[in-house]
């Protein structure tokens, strides 16, 4: 095979090796925001009592409790409906 004959071919590894890279940085970002997400609603229901590091007999009613108290704030304090983790990231 001639060295004209690799250079396509190596072109579209080096292409394929640049697009692989940019998705995996793109969905390690999308990772990292999801996870700021989780641990801003962990931190929220732990404002309001829930321990989820506790032996827990009754999951899911203490963590509904805990969902219904964290509500009950945020109407008191005129978020009802609001995302308050949306920017968390």
């Amino acid at each position: 095979m001639h060295a004209f004959a690799l250079r396509p071919m190596l072109h579209a590894v080096v292409v394929a090796l640049a697009l692989s890279t940019l998705s995996a940085c793109q969905s390690s970002a999308q990772m990292s925001a999801a996870r700021a997400r989780q641990l801003c609603e962990l931190r929220e229901l732990e404002s309001v009592g829930h321990q989820p590091w506790e032996e827990d007999f009754y999951y899911p009613r203490n963590l509904q409790a805990a969902q219904a108290r964290l509500e009950a704030v945020k109407r008191a304090r005129g978020l009802e409906g609001v995302d308050t983790c949306a920017g968390a990231h």
